[in-house]
């Protein structure tokens, strides 16, 4: 054998494979010969490759028998491996199947330069299969500097000087090869540089072991454990969202943060405060960390009460009381507004499961005279339910923190919801299920199993063929309505697939919620054979599945891999990707607002909507609540640009819808070259416009609007259709020779928020406006040097607040006694409940302003500047006021505020407004005349948006 830098000879090898020789044994610590026992090995000890000792070994005598093979130096081991690699050469020559091939990793030891001689061992029986002796020094050593976004940077060193200029290396994960990669000699240093991509399976916030080797020479690398972020924005940039799911472990510092929290619940606990509440959740918190395996002592645990309970967790069980009891401290754990009882229903165990009202307290029980099997047990429990929702929820999980209320919110959020179904992941953190899917063939999958549970394909919610039984949540009256389980695929198996399209037959959707986390021990109570014990009727039941529900699954794809992205969500008729320049805010700023309204529309009108922010940044609280909404949305380190999006799965989309022309600019390339879909642009507000407007106020723009005019043409023409919110611009976008077929008005919606605070309880005026938007800025400032002074000797002592994002240092150095800079609310009804006049004294701009609609949505009388009232619908000294001079403002803000008449009758003009021009269904129809003209045209729909139209 050679091998670079390695030398070695076998001794006392193996026999050639024509023949049998039988071999001693050998006590590994005593290095004791005996005489060899009930084995006849064949096989040869071959190469030493990659820091591997490879070979074969056949025990002749049991030819099915897989040799584990020990490496021993001395009497150190040094590496195992069972010999079960196939080798087409043995079964071309008539060894057995061939399957006899070994590659035994050695450790680190064995490469330091000096001989060694390796006894290759049976494991089983401690016969002695060969001796190795080997010269053999590293060839190369890696070393992982650095892992940020995704990547792993590092450095590798050879040995020996003048190597070549770069080397295949190879990206191990956990010791398996994950990806592959370069590595380049960086000549300043003389060391060769890498930077491998982690595949996105790997992004789960889980610990891993991560090392880089070379291919081709034997690299020392020793590896690092390591976490890679499911999200990588700065956790500075995240605080606003902290409080949402997991954000708040972001922070470097989380787990000082929590061992602190823990020390003081601890405290309150021992001191047993709010009669031993924090107590019993400091023992359920114990008991879950501790787990449930070995479990042999059970302390009194305490479930809530509530007479009248919202849900009714059901939870069928036989036997397995740890696992039950470890369920229950975690249901007392986890935090949830909703309040619950807890039925348990005991189908004839044995175990302490028979005295569980002797471990926990408030549980109510049910036990089966005889035993009835999962179906009956859990149909049991819900003959007693009190709640209004059902919860079947298998003993063998762990249920996390809001669990329960984000089932709750999805039939809240869609009102057509019959049925909600968990995220259920694995204890090590991979995904065990993100919804099912029945294939055209019956064959039902659970999506994303063993995939990275934090994936964005996985984490939005989505309409789904069924929900596992494992936790899964329905309508108490639909339950009663449908009959509950069909009895027939007693005694399990198949029911809660069953369950939901009976659902879904009955005009109901099956919704899948990411945000509510169940861990599953899948297997621990069933098993997992299928061909013993009750796990045989999963195969019995399929057929009965398939026959009942053939005409349901027909269309739904073939069954595979390649076809789960496409065929995951129902009830959609295509798709579209919605592309801005980051994730939308709707409490930020009102643009934010509008993107968020136009996704909704989309959805109704059949769409699937992915939203891509341009600088894929996830947004926290932002970004979890587009997911709830049903947005698929796209996130680094999982994707890095659109453009690498794009061309992976661009061909799924039918429309891409782009907001902004800038961002229209760098993404059409890729858009173009990757899909087919058809590209809108929705400009939001026309942008030479605004700065021509600037320009005009004194603004030294100089050449600026001619070059943005330019840009933003030229991308208008590019697209397909182009949106626009004002009339105004249309008419300016006509007067450039563009094709007015395809430009259309947005719409824009406006919830019902009407304010009930009478006239009597407000006082002051009010400005709204986000401060990195350069009209506001300019707007208020001339507002406060202008109008102010002249409303202090009309108005003594009234005030003005301004609110809004982002307050810069300019805008904090306008604030006197009565101007005062509120900054950032979370409502706007802490804007619009409490003054009694809006302002918005916009010099420039474009566009539809949105402080101005939410003010009519809210019923406030505004005064405004033309520029602010522009494409609104609002008329002058009806629906609002129009001001051009400083005089003029004074004039109209001092009428308004003390004129309870004039008031109340603007503010029932503007309301009415709000209700005829920017209402959902009145959205739906201008979105719609899109479509139509896009060709995307969900006819069925559109009838019924039309039939209850005027």
């Amino acid at each position: 054998m050679t091998h670079p830098n390695t030398q070695g000879s076998s001794s006392n090898s193996m026999s050639n494979p024509a023949t049998e020789a039988p071999v001693a044994n050998i006590n590994p610590e005593s290095e004791t010969l005996v005489e060899a026992h009930c084995a006849i090995l064949a096989g040869n000890v071959e190469t030493l490759d990659q820091g591997c000792l490879s070979g074969w070994v056949q025990d002749t005598l049991e030819p099915d028998r897989r040799v584990v093979v020990s490496v021993f130096d001395g009497n150190k081991h040094v590496g195992q491996a069972t010999a079960d690699q196939f080798r087409g050469d043995l079964s071309e020559t008539g060894i057995g199947d061939g399957r006899y091939g070994f590659s035994v990793p050695l450790h680190r030891s064995v490469f330091d330069g000096c001989s060694h001689e390796l006894r290759i061992v049976d494991a089983e029986n401690g016969a002695i299969l060969g001796d190795f002796d080997v010269l053999a020094r590293p060839v190369a050593r890696s070393a992982i500097r650095e892992m940020n976004a995704g990547c792993v940077y590092g450095v590798v060193e050879l040995e020996q000087a003048n190597g070549p200029e770069g080397f295949d290396i190879e990206l191990l994960v956990d010791g398996v090869v994950a990806a592959e990669s370069v590595c380049l000699l960086d000549e300043g240093s003389g060391h060769y540089q890498f930077e491998v991509r982690v595949p996105k399976q790997y992004f789960d916030d889980c610990l891993h072991a991560f090392s880089v080797r070379l291919k081709s020479l034997h690299t020392v690398h020793d590896p690092i454990l390591s976490r890679i972020a499911s999200i990588t924005t700065p956790w500075e940039h995240l605080k606003s969202g902290s409080g949402s799911r997991t954000l708040s472990s972001m922070s470097g510092v989380a787990r000082y943060r929590y061992s602190a929290l823990r020390s003081q619940l601890s405290a309150l606990a021992s001191a047993k405060v709010e009669e031993g509440e924090l107590a019993n959740i400091m023992l359920a918190h114990d008991l879950v960390v501790e787990g449930y395996e070995g479990r042999r002592t059970f302390p009194r645990l305490t479930l809530p009460t509530c007479e009248s309970p919202k849900i009714s967790i059901i939870i069928p069980v036989h036997n397995k009381f740890e696992l039950t009891y470890h369920c229950v401290a975690s249901l007392i754990l986890a935090q949830n507004n909703c309040s619950y009882e807890v039925i348990v229903v005991d189908d004839m165990s044995s175990d302490e499961t028979t005295e569980i009202e002797n471990y926990i307290d408030n549980v109510s029980v049910v036990r089966n005279e005889k035993n009835q099997g999962f179906l009956l047990t859990a149909t049991a429990g819900a003959e007693i339910a009190q709640g209004e929702k059902i919860v079947f929820l298998n003993n063998d999980t762990e249920v996390t923190e809001g669990w329960l209320d984000r089932l709750c919110e999805v039939f809240e959020r869609f009102p057509n919801a019959g049925m909600a179904g968990s995220k259920l992941i694995y204890p090590t953190g991979r995904l065990q299920e993100a919804g099912g899917i029945v294939w055209e063939n019956g064959k039902p999958w659970n999506v994303g199993n063993g995939e990275n549970a934090e994936d964005p394909r996985f984490n939005y919610s989505r309409r789904v063929d069924y929900v596992s039984g494992a936790a899964l949540m329905i309508d108490a009256a639909l339950w009663k309505a449908i009959g509950g389980f069909d009895k027939s695929l007693v005694p399990a198996y198949y029911e809660d697939t069953d369950l939901a399209f009976k659902v879904r037959d009955a005009g109901r959707d099956v919704w899948y919620c990411p945000s509510s986390v169940v861990v599953h021990f899948e297997g621990m109570s069933n098993g997992r054979e299928l061909n013993a014990g009750i796990k045989r009727f999963q195969s019995i039941n399929a057929p009965k599945f398939r026959s009942k529900w053939r005409k349901h699954f027909r269309g739904n794809g073939i069954e595979g891999l390649g076809n789960l992205q496409r065929n995951m969500d129902r009830g959609i008729d295509f798709r579209a990707l919605v592309i801005d320049h980051s994730t939308p805010q709707p409490n930020q700023d009102a643009g934010g607002y509008a993107v968020v309204q136009e996704m909704r529309l989309m959805q109704e009108l059949g769409c699937k909507v992915t939203f891509a922010p341009n600088n894929m940044a996830h947004m926290g609280a932002a970004t979890y609540e587009l997911q709830e909404l049903g947005v698929e949305c796209l996130h680094a380190p999982f994707y890095s640009s659109v453009g690498e999006f794009l061309s992976a799965r661009g061909s799924e989309f039918d429309l891409i819808y782009i907001i902004r022309y800038d961002v229209a600019e760098q993404v059409f390339p890729s858009a173009r070259q990757f899909s087919r879909a058809k590209i809108v642009l929705n400009n939001c507000d026309l942008h030479f416009l605004r700065e021509l407007r600037a320009a005009q106020q004194g603004v030294d723009c100089q050449d600026l609007p001619i070059a943005t005019r330019e840009r933003e043409l030229a991308v208008m023409s590019a697209a397909d259709a182009v949106l626009s919110y004002s009339e105004i611009e249309q008419s300016v976008i006509d007067s450039h020779n563009m094709d007015r077929q395809n430009v259309f008005v947005c719409p824009w919606i406006l919830s019902p928020n009407r304010s009930t605070v009478p006239f009597a309880r407000r006082e002051g005026i009010a400005f709204l406006g986000g401060f990195n938007h350069t009209p506001n800025r300019e707007g208020l400032t001339w507002f406060v040097e202008n109008v102010m002074p002249l409303l202090r000797d009309a108005l003594p002592g009234v005030k003005l607040s301004v609110y809004g994002s982002r307050v810069t240092s300019e805008i904090e150095a306008l604030e006197e006694d009565d101007i005062l800079i509120e900054g950032f609310v979370e409502s706007l009804s802490e804007v619009f409940d409490t003054c009694r006049v809006f302002v918005a004294p916009l010099l420039s701009g474009a566009g539809i302003k949105g402080k101005v609609l939410e003010s009519i949505a809210h019923g406030v009388p505004a005064v405004l500047s033309p520029v602010a009232a522009e494409a609104t619908g609002l008329v002058d000294s009806v629906s609002t006021s129009i001001a051009t001079s400083p005089e003029q403002w004074v004039e109209q803000i001092v009428s308004l505020h003390d004129g309870e008449e004039q008031w109340n009758a603007m503010s029932d003009a503007a309301h009415a407004l709000a209700e005829s021009r920017y209402g959902f269904d009145d959205g739906l129809k201008k979105m719609s005349e899109v479509f139509r003209y896009l060709e995307l045209d969900p006819a069925a729909k559109l009838e019924v948006l039309h039939s209850r139209l005027p």
